[in-house]
């Protein structure tokens, strides 16, 4: 497909009073899972709001003309414990939308953003927030967003989750690597692959996101695929259902040669876990993915400068000259579609 071309996004105007954190929850049917995430948001330190301004929105999905009594009555309940929910920090809004939305539709459908003084922070209802994330959120917004010497114009958002997955192998013999194990002891890191657990966007990177998914979903018969990676086996294996969001996002941020950035905490902790409920991801409930970071110590450790922070591609490979990383696509002009959506012998 042809290649478009969009603008590489400048850095913020200087914040002018207060930027705005919008919370986007995204829930449909989980009573209790929604309880858990609105308690860890209603119980986590929002102490030196600073310069932050916060508002919370529930997106919740609609169970469709066909759904049982079962579904109806778990989804009533999510719209009981949302309306009970008092928030003491903000904003707090509620849409119930009136027809089945699906969660690609509810991801994309989360944010047109106003200005560039906006930030998007997006959870599913079956994840956790720390006590502490606030804390890091507003540092990491201040550094890397707002301060004009760290702005990073590839860097499209940050990831509160631990992220484990290396979506793309190389070789069909190599055993799959292990993130900490890559990193050493580096708690910072750039990585392409988008955060689905507590992943914070920055707005002029989602309205090209927004730009782009527009323009490829008119194209006729366009398949958001990568070869030889997980992620098309996910695609090709779902029947190239549309309700995976993720999918076009990592085949956005590989056009555009962008990554978003992590942190690797030495305890194994992380400012959000996911309970792994069953649902469209799990089969069954698995348990949380990981500890909640409660050592305060972390909040207040030194932030590296953006240019120090080591950039890794899909393969996680390090990648030493990240303009370079857009120019990639351009390698994959001579495949067929069928080519493209070939996931790789690895994953058969």
């Amino acid at each position: 497909g042809k290649c478009l071309q969009g603008t590489m996004p400048s850095r913020p105007q200087k914040v002018a009073s207060k930027y705005h954190i919008i919370i986007r929850v995204l829930t449909f049917s989980r009573a209790s899972a929604l309880q858990r995430l609105l308690n860890s948001l209603a119980n986590a330190d929002y102490r030196g709001k600073g310069n932050a301004r916060l508002s919370l929105q529930l997106s919740v999905d609609h169970p469709g003309e066909e759904a049982g009594p079962d579904l109806r009555e778990a989804h009533a309940k999510v719209i009981s414990i949302a309306k009970k929910f008092e928030w003491k920090f903000g904003a707090y809004e509620i849409f119930v939308h009136p027809s089945p939305q699906g969660l690609l539709a509810q991801w994309i459908g989360s944010w047109a953003p106003a200005d560039d003084q906006e930030i998007l922070l997006v959870l599913e209802d079956d994840t956790e927030v720390s006590p502490l994330y606030f804390q890091f959120l507003t540092r990491m917004i201040e550094k890397y967003y707002f301060n004009p010497l760290q702005f990073d114009p590839q860097m499209y958002g940050f990831g509160l989750q631990r992220q484990n997955t290396i979506i793309g192998r190389e070789q069909v013999e190599e055993p799959a690597k292990d993130i900490s194990n890559e990193l050493g002891g580096e708690v910072f890191y750039k990585y392409q692959l988008v955060c689905t657990w507590g992943a914070v966007f920055f707005p002029q990177h989602w309205k090209e996101f927004l730009r782009w998914f527009v323009e490829r979903r008119r194209e006729r018969n366009f398949d958001p695929c990568l070869p030889n990676t997980a992620s098309t086996l996910w695609y090709n294996t779902k029947g190239k259902s549309s309700r995976m969001w993720s999918i076009w996002f990592i085949r956005f941020a590989f056009e555009k040669g962008w990554y978003n950035m992590y942190l690797n905490l030495p305890d194994g902790s992380a400012l959000v876990t996911n309970h792994r409920e069953g649902g469209l991801n799990f089969k069954e409930h698995r348990g949380p993915s990981n500890p909640l970071t409660v050592n305060p110590a972390y909040v207040s450790m030194e932030l590296p400068s953006t240019e120090d922070i080591p950039v890794y591609d899909y393969f996680f490979n390090r990648i030493n000259s990240p303009g370079a990383l857009g120019n990639r696509i351009q390698q994959y002009s001579v495949l067929s579609k069928s080519e493209m959506c070939e996931p790789g012998k690895i994953y058969d």
